[in-house]
């Protein structure tokens, strides 16, 4: 059995917080556009925690959700896919 902290750093974990951040963000927002000029943080619903990428070596990272405390990390844009 995993722990919680390990469960976390899984990609399942990540792609199945990803796609809740954004069915909320398309659910309860009105349809508009992002600003591209803007970071956002991602909020899960259930826990209040954010997206926060956890540096690891070279160019591997984990995503986990974490408290805000307002670094890069915890920040994101969001662009169009052309």
């Amino acid at each position: 059995m995993l722990r919680s902290d390990e469960k976390l750093r899984r990609p399942g974990v990540f792609l199945f917080f990803l796609a809740v951040c954004l069915v909320l963000i398309s659910s309860e927002m009105p349809a508009r556009e992002f600003d591209q000029n803007t970071y956002y943080r991602l909020v899960a619903k259930h826990s209040g925690l954010v997206l926060d990428v956890n540096l690891g070596k070279g160019e591997q990272a984990n995503i986990v959700q974490a408290s805000w405390h307002g670094g890069d990390n915890q920040r994101w844009k969001i662009e169009p896919v052309k």
